[in-house]
């Protein structure tokens, strides 16, 4: 591999990285702000968003809990 292309492909893996993590948190912080009445539709995606790399999408959900 050139010295170009390792530089992008490590770029690539960092913002890759970066989206995921601002997404575990976004998620996480969606979840305490829920108000854990039924339906529990939004807590339970949201937990399992914690415990799995779906966080990756459902951090950045908006999930209406009615």
């Amino acid at each position: 591999m050139k010295k170009g292309q390792a530089e992008y492909f490590m770029l690539v893996i960092l913002l890759f990285w970066a989206i995921a993590g601002i997404g575990w948190i976004l998620n996480i912080v969606k979840l305490v702000k829920c108000d854990f009445k039924a339906p529990y539709k939004a807590e339970f995606i949201r937990v399992v968003g914690v415990v799995s790399p779906i966080s990756i999408i459902t951090g950045y959900m908006k999930i209406e809990d009615k």
